[in-house]
Protein backbone atom coordinates (compact mmCIF):
# COMPACT_ATOMS: atom_id res chain seq x y z
CA UNK A 1 0.00 0.00 0.00
CA UNK A 2 1.47 3.63 -0.57
CA UNK A 3 2.33 5.16 2.11
CA UNK A 4 1.20 8.85 0.89
CA UNK A 5 -2.56 6.92 0.62
CA UNK A 6 -3.55 6.86 4.22
CA UNK A 7 -2.42 10.53 4.71
CA UNK A 8 -4.24 11.78 1.89
CA UNK A 9 -7.66 10.03 2.60
CA UNK A 10 -6.95 11.18 6.18
CA UNK A 11 -6.89 14.89 5.00
CA UNK A 12 -9.72 14.38 2.54
CA UNK A 13 -12.37 13.16 5.19
CA UNK A 14 -11.02 15.36 8.02
CA UNK A 15 -11.68 18.18 5.40
CA UNK A 16 -15.22 17.41 4.38
CA UNK A 17 -16.03 16.60 7.85
CA UNK A 18 -14.37 20.22 8.78
CA UNK A 19 -16.30 21.89 6.07
CA UNK A 20 -19.71 20.18 7.16
CA UNK A 21 -19.64 20.92 10.41
CA UNK A 22 -18.45 24.74 10.03
CA UNK A 23 -21.08 25.28 7.34
CA UNK A 24 -23.62 24.11 9.70
CA UNK A 25 -22.35 26.51 12.59
CA UNK A 26 -22.55 29.23 10.58
CA UNK A 27 -26.09 28.76 9.05
CA UNK A 28 -27.52 27.58 12.51
CA UNK A 29 -29.75 30.22 13.80
CA UNK A 30 -29.27 30.26 17.81
CA UNK A 31 -32.28 29.95 20.34
CA UNK A 32 -32.05 31.47 23.16
CA UNK A 33 -34.29 31.05 26.55
CA UNK A 34 -36.07 32.95 29.22
CA UNK A 35 -37.45 30.88 32.31
CA UNK A 36 -39.91 31.77 35.21
CA UNK A 37 -41.49 30.00 37.76
CA UNK A 38 -44.79 30.92 39.12
CA UNK A 39 -46.05 29.55 42.85
CA UNK A 40 -49.97 28.44 43.34
CA UNK A 41 -50.76 30.11 47.03
CA UNK A 42 -54.29 30.91 47.99
CA UNK A 43 -55.98 33.50 47.53
CA UNK A 44 -55.98 36.74 50.43
CA UNK A 45 -58.85 36.26 53.00
CA UNK A 46 -59.56 32.05 52.95
CA UNK A 47 -60.37 31.40 56.50
CA UNK A 48 -57.79 28.96 58.38
CA UNK A 49 -60.27 26.14 57.73
CA UNK A 50 -60.97 26.38 54.21
CA UNK A 51 -57.27 27.00 54.05
CA UNK A 52 -56.17 23.34 55.86
CA UNK A 53 -58.17 21.38 53.91
CA UNK A 54 -57.06 23.14 50.85
CA UNK A 55 -53.57 22.39 51.21
CA UNK A 56 -54.14 19.01 52.24
CA UNK A 57 -56.11 18.28 49.21
CA UNK A 58 -53.78 19.90 46.89
CA UNK A 59 -52.56 17.22 44.96
CA UNK A 60 -55.78 15.15 44.60
CA UNK A 61 -57.53 18.45 43.15
CA UNK A 62 -55.70 18.87 40.09
CA UNK A 63 -54.88 22.31 40.61
CA UNK A 64 -51.51 22.19 39.26
CA UNK A 65 -52.28 20.78 36.20
CA UNK A 66 -55.28 23.64 35.80
CA UNK A 67 -52.78 25.93 35.59
CA UNK A 68 -50.78 24.19 33.11
CA UNK A 69 -53.51 24.14 30.45
CA UNK A 70 -54.40 27.59 31.55
CA UNK A 71 -50.71 29.31 30.91
CA UNK A 72 -49.97 26.77 27.57
CA UNK A 73 -53.80 27.78 25.96
CA UNK A 74 -54.11 29.37 22.81
CA UNK A 75 -55.55 32.59 24.06
CA UNK A 76 -53.52 33.68 26.92
CA UNK A 77 -50.97 33.44 24.48
CA UNK A 78 -52.89 35.34 22.21
CA UNK A 79 -53.47 38.04 24.76
CA UNK A 80 -49.74 37.59 25.93
CA UNK A 81 -48.93 38.39 21.79
CA UNK A 82 -46.34 36.13 21.32
CA UNK A 83 -45.21 35.78 18.31
CA UNK A 84 -45.07 32.48 16.04
CA UNK A 85 -41.40 32.34 16.72
CA UNK A 86 -41.44 32.03 20.44
CA UNK A 87 -42.13 28.58 22.05
CA UNK A 88 -43.17 28.20 25.71
CA UNK A 89 -43.09 25.35 27.49
CA UNK A 90 -45.22 25.02 31.02
CA UNK A 91 -44.07 22.27 33.70
CA UNK A 92 -45.45 21.59 37.18
CA UNK A 93 -43.28 20.84 39.65
CA UNK A 94 -43.74 17.23 41.27
CA UNK A 95 -44.84 17.23 44.73
CA UNK A 96 -44.25 20.95 45.03
CA UNK A 97 -46.95 23.99 43.81
CA UNK A 98 -44.41 25.58 41.90
CA UNK A 99 -45.09 25.94 38.06
CA UNK A 100 -41.79 26.66 36.07
CA UNK A 101 -42.29 28.49 32.60
CA UNK A 102 -39.92 28.95 29.77
CA UNK A 103 -39.77 30.73 26.45
CA UNK A 104 -37.66 29.98 23.68
CA UNK A 105 -36.73 32.11 20.72
CA UNK A 106 -35.20 34.99 19.80
CA UNK A 107 -32.93 37.00 22.03
CA UNK A 108 -34.47 40.01 21.75
CA UNK A 109 -38.23 38.21 22.32
CA UNK A 110 -38.03 35.82 24.82
CA UNK A 111 -38.24 37.85 27.81
CA UNK A 112 -40.68 40.28 27.16
CA UNK A 113 -42.97 37.50 25.96
CA UNK A 114 -42.62 35.56 28.99
CA UNK A 115 -43.55 38.58 31.04
CA UNK A 116 -46.56 38.93 28.94
CA UNK A 117 -47.67 35.54 29.39
CA UNK A 118 -47.29 35.64 33.46
CA UNK A 119 -49.31 38.60 33.49
CA UNK A 120 -51.98 37.24 31.30
CA UNK A 121 -52.19 34.28 32.69
CA UNK A 122 -52.56 36.38 36.20
CA UNK A 123 -55.63 38.29 34.34
CA UNK A 124 -57.38 35.01 33.23
CA UNK A 125 -57.19 32.99 36.70
CA UNK A 126 -60.28 34.47 38.04
CA UNK A 127 -62.05 32.47 34.86
CA UNK A 128 -61.10 29.11 36.60
CA UNK A 129 -63.67 30.24 39.88
CA UNK A 130 -60.60 28.54 42.14
CA UNK A 131 -59.07 29.62 45.48
CA UNK A 132 -55.89 29.69 44.09
CA UNK A 133 -53.68 32.94 42.37
CA UNK A 134 -50.94 32.55 40.14
CA UNK A 135 -47.98 34.33 42.09
CA UNK A 136 -44.40 35.26 40.92
CA UNK A 137 -41.86 33.15 42.50
CA UNK A 138 -39.09 33.93 39.75
CA UNK A 139 -38.89 36.66 37.25
CA UNK A 140 -38.21 36.09 33.79
CA UNK A 141 -34.70 35.32 33.55
CA UNK A 142 -32.28 37.34 31.11
CA UNK A 143 -32.11 35.80 27.61
CA UNK A 144 -29.46 32.73 27.72
CA UNK A 145 -28.17 30.74 24.86
CA UNK A 146 -30.75 27.50 24.57
CA UNK A 147 -28.91 24.42 23.79
CA UNK A 148 -25.35 24.09 22.27
CA UNK A 149 -23.56 27.16 21.39
CA UNK A 150 -21.58 28.26 18.06
CA UNK A 151 -18.14 27.88 20.00
CA UNK A 152 -18.89 24.67 21.28
CA UNK A 153 -20.18 23.35 18.64
CA UNK A 154 -17.30 24.53 16.35
CA UNK A 155 -15.07 22.53 18.81
CA UNK A 156 -16.63 19.46 18.62
CA UNK A 157 -16.24 19.80 14.51
CA UNK A 158 -12.79 20.08 14.87
CA UNK A 159 -12.84 17.19 17.16
CA UNK A 160 -14.53 14.87 15.45
CA UNK A 161 -12.34 15.86 11.88
CA UNK A 162 -9.49 14.18 14.39
CA UNK A 163 -11.23 11.27 14.82
CA UNK A 164 -12.53 10.49 11.61
CA UNK A 165 -9.00 11.29 10.14
CA UNK A 166 -7.52 8.58 12.70
CA UNK A 167 -10.34 6.31 11.79
CA UNK A 168 -9.19 6.71 7.98
CA UNK A 169 -5.53 5.77 8.78
CA UNK A 170 -5.90 2.89 11.39
CA UNK A 171 -8.46 1.31 8.60
CA UNK A 172 -6.30 2.06 5.72
CA UNK A 173 -2.90 0.49 7.30
CA UNK A 174 -4.83 -2.19 8.66
CA UNK A 175 -6.37 -3.80 5.62
CA UNK A 176 -4.99 -4.17 2.00
CA UNK A 177 -7.19 -4.61 -1.26
CA UNK A 178 -6.66 -7.18 -3.78
CA UNK A 179 -6.97 -5.63 -7.82
CA UNK A 180 -10.06 -6.36 -9.52
CA UNK A 181 -10.71 -8.37 -12.34
CA UNK A 182 -9.47 -6.73 -15.29
CA UNK A 183 -6.46 -4.75 -13.27
CA UNK A 184 -8.17 -1.73 -12.63
CA UNK A 185 -9.11 -2.03 -9.47
CA UNK A 186 -7.56 -0.83 -6.34
CA UNK A 187 -4.11 -1.64 -6.61
CA UNK A 188 -4.34 0.31 -9.55
CA UNK A 189 -4.61 3.21 -6.75
CA UNK A 190 -1.47 2.36 -5.13
CA UNK A 191 -3.51 0.42 -2.23
CA UNK A 192 -2.95 -2.85 -3.43
CA UNK A 193 -0.17 -5.32 -2.07
CA UNK A 194 3.51 -4.77 -3.50
CA UNK A 195 4.84 -7.23 -5.10
CA UNK A 196 7.07 -10.06 -3.19
CA UNK A 197 9.92 -8.92 -1.36
CA UNK A 198 9.33 -4.85 -2.50
CA UNK A 199 9.10 -3.32 0.60
CA UNK A 200 5.63 -3.18 1.14
CA UNK A 201 5.31 -0.13 -1.70
CA UNK A 202 1.56 0.11 -3.78
CA UNK A 203 1.93 -1.40 -7.44
CA UNK A 204 2.23 1.06 -10.59
CA UNK A 205 -0.43 0.07 -13.27
CA UNK A 206 2.22 -1.42 -15.58
CA UNK A 207 3.04 -3.83 -12.54
CA UNK A 208 -0.40 -5.15 -12.04
CA UNK A 209 -0.50 -8.77 -12.49
CA UNK A 210 -2.21 -10.49 -15.60
CA UNK A 211 -5.23 -12.45 -15.19
CA UNK A 212 -3.40 -15.81 -15.35
CA UNK A 213 -1.43 -14.93 -12.04
CA UNK A 214 -4.30 -13.42 -10.37
CA UNK A 215 -5.94 -17.13 -10.64
CA UNK A 216 -2.79 -18.69 -9.31
CA UNK A 217 -3.81 -21.17 -6.22
CA UNK A 218 -2.61 -20.68 -3.19
CA UNK A 219 0.60 -21.89 -1.35
CA UNK A 220 0.33 -25.67 -1.02
CA UNK A 221 0.27 -26.42 2.71
CA UNK A 222 3.31 -28.71 3.71
CA UNK A 223 3.77 -31.21 6.03
CA UNK A 224 6.66 -33.23 7.48
CA UNK A 225 6.98 -36.93 8.52
CA UNK A 226 9.56 -37.25 10.41
CA UNK A 227 11.91 -40.33 10.89
CA UNK A 228 14.85 -39.33 12.88
CA UNK A 229 16.15 -36.07 14.59
CA UNK A 230 19.21 -36.73 16.41
CA UNK A 231 22.43 -34.85 17.08
CA UNK A 232 26.15 -35.22 18.73
CA UNK A 233 28.17 -33.35 20.39
CA UNK A 234 30.94 -32.75 18.08
CA UNK A 235 33.28 -30.87 19.57
CA UNK A 236 33.56 -28.46 22.25
CA UNK A 237 31.88 -25.73 20.86
CA UNK A 238 29.72 -27.38 17.69
CA UNK A 239 26.77 -30.01 17.74
CA UNK A 240 25.92 -31.67 14.40
CA UNK A 241 22.12 -31.85 14.30
CA UNK A 242 20.28 -34.54 11.77
CA UNK A 243 17.12 -34.88 10.66
CA UNK A 244 15.65 -37.38 8.18
CA UNK A 245 11.99 -37.66 6.89
CA UNK A 246 9.46 -36.57 4.08
CA UNK A 247 8.32 -33.52 3.06
CA UNK A 248 4.52 -34.35 1.95
CA UNK A 249 2.15 -32.32 0.34
CA UNK A 250 -1.25 -33.02 -1.15
CA UNK A 251 0.35 -31.48 -4.85
CA UNK A 252 3.97 -31.42 -5.82
CA UNK A 253 5.71 -28.29 -4.66
CA UNK A 254 9.43 -26.65 -4.95
CA UNK A 255 10.65 -25.94 -1.42
CA UNK A 256 13.61 -23.90 -0.51
CA UNK A 257 16.49 -25.48 1.16
CA UNK A 258 15.76 -25.97 4.54
CA UNK A 259 17.05 -24.03 7.56
CA UNK A 260 16.92 -25.31 11.15
CA UNK A 261 15.80 -22.60 13.35
CA UNK A 262 16.52 -22.41 16.65
CA UNK A 263 14.50 -20.12 18.84
CA UNK A 264 15.81 -19.06 22.66
CA UNK A 265 13.01 -17.65 24.18
CA UNK A 266 14.60 -13.84 22.87
CA UNK A 267 15.45 -14.42 19.06
CA UNK A 268 15.67 -16.69 16.29
CA UNK A 269 18.79 -18.24 14.96
CA UNK A 270 18.62 -19.80 11.48
CA UNK A 271 21.39 -22.47 11.18
CA UNK A 272 22.23 -23.24 7.11
CA UNK A 273 22.97 -26.67 6.13
CA UNK A 274 26.05 -28.17 5.96
CA UNK A 275 26.50 -28.89 2.49
CA UNK A 276 23.25 -28.58 0.18
CA UNK A 277 22.66 -31.74 -2.00
CA UNK A 278 23.46 -32.16 -5.52
CA UNK A 279 19.83 -32.65 -6.67
CA UNK A 280 19.19 -29.45 -5.10
CA UNK A 281 16.54 -28.54 -2.67
CA UNK A 282 13.36 -31.38 -1.88
CA UNK A 283 10.24 -31.57 -3.27
CA UNK A 284 6.90 -31.68 -1.39
CA UNK A 285 4.24 -34.11 -2.56
CA UNK A 286 2.37 -37.36 -2.35
CA UNK A 287 5.22 -39.45 -2.30
CA UNK A 288 8.83 -38.01 -2.18
CA UNK A 289 12.19 -39.87 -1.10
CA UNK A 290 13.64 -39.78 1.94
CA UNK A 291 15.19 -36.38 3.00
CA UNK A 292 18.43 -36.20 5.54
CA UNK A 293 19.90 -32.77 6.09
CA UNK A 294 22.66 -31.99 9.01
CA UNK A 295 23.23 -28.61 10.57
CA UNK A 296 26.22 -27.89 12.65
CA UNK A 297 24.77 -25.19 15.57
CA UNK A 298 27.20 -23.47 18.15
CA UNK A 299 26.83 -25.31 21.37
CA UNK A 300 25.92 -22.22 23.49
CA UNK A 301 22.72 -21.74 21.76
CA UNK A 302 21.81 -25.26 21.11
CA UNK A 303 21.54 -25.77 24.80
CA UNK A 304 19.68 -22.71 25.60
CA UNK A 305 17.15 -23.25 22.83
CA UNK A 306 13.86 -23.33 23.76
CA UNK A 307 11.93 -24.38 20.22
CA UNK A 308 13.58 -25.78 17.03
CA UNK A 309 11.39 -25.51 13.99
CA UNK A 310 12.67 -26.49 9.88
CA UNK A 311 11.99 -23.40 7.38
CA UNK A 312 11.88 -24.58 4.09
CA UNK A 313 10.28 -21.63 2.49
CA UNK A 314 6.91 -19.60 2.65
CA UNK A 315 4.56 -21.57 5.07
CA UNK A 316 6.35 -23.98 5.39
CA UNK A 317 7.86 -23.84 8.90
CA UNK A 318 7.52 -26.95 10.36
CA UNK A 319 8.18 -27.69 14.51
CA UNK A 320 10.39 -29.93 15.93
CA UNK A 321 10.58 -32.27 18.87
CA UNK A 322 13.49 -32.19 20.76
CA UNK A 323 16.26 -34.44 19.50
CA UNK A 324 18.22 -37.44 20.62
CA UNK A 325 21.75 -37.42 21.90
CA UNK A 326 24.06 -40.53 20.22
CA UNK A 327 27.52 -40.78 21.36
CA UNK A 328 30.08 -40.00 18.80
CA UNK A 329 31.75 -43.66 17.94
CA UNK A 330 28.56 -45.99 17.07
CA UNK A 331 31.31 -49.05 18.58
CA UNK A 332 32.53 -52.35 16.67
CA UNK A 333 33.58 -50.02 13.59
CA UNK A 334 37.41 -49.80 12.58
CA UNK A 335 38.59 -50.25 15.98
CA UNK A 336 36.24 -53.96 16.26
CA UNK A 337 38.34 -54.88 12.81
CA UNK A 338 41.81 -53.61 14.11
CA UNK A 339 41.80 -55.95 17.13
CA UNK A 340 40.77 -59.63 14.94
CA UNK A 341 44.22 -58.34 12.93
CA UNK A 342 42.02 -59.81 10.14
CA UNK A 343 41.05 -63.01 11.37
CA UNK A 344 37.86 -64.67 12.59
CA UNK A 345 37.38 -66.05 15.74
CA UNK A 346 38.00 -69.87 14.51
CA UNK A 347 41.38 -69.00 12.80
CA UNK A 348 40.50 -68.32 9.24
CA UNK A 349 40.54 -65.00 7.63
CA UNK A 350 37.82 -62.66 8.42
CA UNK A 351 35.98 -61.55 5.29
CA UNK A 352 36.08 -57.89 4.62
CA UNK A 353 32.26 -56.66 5.59
CA UNK A 354 30.78 -54.34 3.07
CA UNK A 355 31.20 -50.75 2.90
CA UNK A 356 28.83 -48.80 4.69
CA UNK A 357 27.34 -45.30 4.38
CA UNK A 358 28.77 -42.27 5.99
CA UNK A 359 28.28 -42.31 9.59
CA UNK A 360 28.28 -39.91 12.05
CA UNK A 361 31.89 -39.76 12.72
CA UNK A 362 32.13 -38.65 8.90
CA UNK A 363 29.43 -35.66 9.58
CA UNK A 364 31.23 -34.99 13.18
CA UNK A 365 34.54 -34.21 11.13
CA UNK A 366 32.65 -32.26 8.78
CA UNK A 367 30.94 -29.85 11.49
CA UNK A 368 34.65 -29.50 13.24
CA UNK A 369 35.78 -28.07 9.82
CA UNK A 370 32.61 -25.49 9.45
CA UNK A 371 33.38 -24.60 12.67
CA UNK A 372 36.91 -23.91 12.62
CA UNK A 373 36.51 -22.01 9.25
CA UNK A 374 36.21 -18.74 9.92
CA UNK A 375 32.78 -17.06 9.07
CA UNK A 376 32.68 -14.74 5.42
CA UNK A 377 31.17 -12.26 6.69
Amino acid sequence: MSKTLPRVAAAVVAGLILIAGFSYAATRTTTYKSTAALLLAPKAGTSPDVLSSLLDSFQRSGTAGTYVELISSKDTLARAGAPAGVTISVRAVPDARTINVEADGAENQVQPVLRGVIRATQAREGELGDVWRAQVLGSPTPPEVSGISKGALMAATVLLAILGALFVVVVLRRYRFVPTEGGAGAAALGIGPGPAGGGGGGLAPAALPSRSEIEQPAEVLVHFDLESFRFVRASTTTVLCQVTGYWRSDHPRELTEPTLLLHDGTRMHPIAPLAAPASGPPTAGPETPLWRGSYAAPIEIFERHERIALRAGPGAVIGLPEPVEQGLLAGGGAAARAATNGHADDGHEAQEPPEEPATDEDAAGEAEEAARTPDPS
